[in-house]
């Protein structure tokens, strides 16, 4: 039986056929992938240790080749080699209430209905000098009004990050330019 006239019996239902004309009907597909590269929140303080639900750095923004597609896979890379969890706040819009590096994370109910996402880097690959924390098949669909994200780095433990060690996240995408 071809996918063209497969049909299938719901196991919840009294035997109502439904017939999947095909494939491409429920899957979209992307022809690029961009990858941020590495980036490195703005604003960190080396001289203070941070407490666990403070802003790390403060927002930044990233660019887009394209207003619709899916976050695939993120990277964070922990070079102070911590090993503790840290979330990345992803949101559709700038904030207009900002949030200092090492203050607590108290977004208002405004800024709360524009966050779109919560990476949360919380298992780590153990290397000598630092640790890395990945995230793939994401799947987060997004169809922006523009071609730009913004980002808020959050700690979830009280880590101390020396200066030259600041934590580092790469982000891939699918889109369509």
């Amino acid at each position: 039986m071809s996918m063209q006239s497969m049909q299938t019996e719901s196991k919840n239902r009294p035997s109502a056929p439904v017939t999947i004309k095909s494939i491409q009907d429920s899957v979209e597909v992307f022809s690029r992938t961009y990858d941020t590269g590495l980036l490195t929140p703005p604003g960190i303080d080396t001289s203070d240790a941070y407490t666990a639900g403070d802003a790390v750095g403060t927002q930044f923004q990233i660019h887009l080749p394209f207003t619709q597609g899916v976050l695939y896979s993120a990277t964070y890379y922990d070079r102070d080699d911590e090993g503790t969890q840290m979330d990345l706040i992803i949101s559709e819009f700038e904030w207009a209430t900002k949030i200092a590096d090492d203050a607590a994370m108290s977004p208002v109910d405004v800024e709360l209905v524009k966050i779109i996402e919560v990476l949360e880097f919380a298992s780590f690959e153990d290397f000598a000098n630092g640790q890395i924390s990945r995230l793939r098949n994401i799947g987060l669909a997004f169809n922006l009004d523009r071609h730009e994200l913004w980002l808020q780095m959050e700690t979830q433990s009280t880590p101390t990050i020396a200066a030259g060690s600041e934590p580092q996240v790469r982000l891939t995408f699918m889109g369509d330019a």
